[in-house]
């Protein structure tokens, strides 16, 4: 007579176990992962938006110096605008991926309108009062960079 059932068949699934330790394996690293995740998109967000100021700081300078005539860039916490001498218009843009700005000035960082000119025919700015030179902080979340305006060239330098 035939045995119907065997003690040596073989299991073809997982255990209750090792599904619970594969859970909870995952349950620990999940949260790594999106968080260093959240923080590379928070800094390539930041990256993206500083790339967009310091492009539209060097348009500015080279209208200047093309045109021969003065560009003026006025920077808000959450926007600039670049208003050139007529018959140009003047242009508005906003901050990418909601980064903040803010301006150094008499040695602490400010949230007021600042404005920077660049002069014809050469593109030079204005050195500030306080002789620090332009800096601009960028911000997003806990990550920020910096852009200075080195002397009356008018010439980027970004920081992380």
């Amino acid at each position: 007579m035939k045995r119907i059932f065997s003690r040596n068949h073989k299991s073809y699934g997982f255990s209750l176990i090792e599904l619970l330790v594969t859970i909870a394996i995952i349950a620990i690293v999940l949260p790594l992962i999106s968080l260093s995740i959240r923080n590379l998109v928070m800094q390539s967000q930041l990256a993206e938006a500083t790339t967009q100021l310091t492009s539209d700081l060097t348009k500015a300078r080279t209208s200047a110096i093309r045109h021969s005539t003065s560009v003026t860039v006025t920077l808000r916490p959450d926007s600039y605008t670049l208003t050139q001498e007529s018959p140009f218009q003047e242009q508005t843009y906003t901050i990418r991926n909601n980064a903040n700005m803010d301006f150094l000035k008499t040695g602490s960082y400010v949230t007021t309108a600042t404005s920077i000119t660049y002069n014809h025919p050469y593109g030079e700015v204005d050195v500030p009062p306080d002789n620090q030179g332009w800096q601009i902080r960028l911000r997003k979340g806990n990550r920020e960079r910096h852009i200075k305006i080195i002397g009356r060239t008018g010439k980027l330098i970004v920081k992380k």
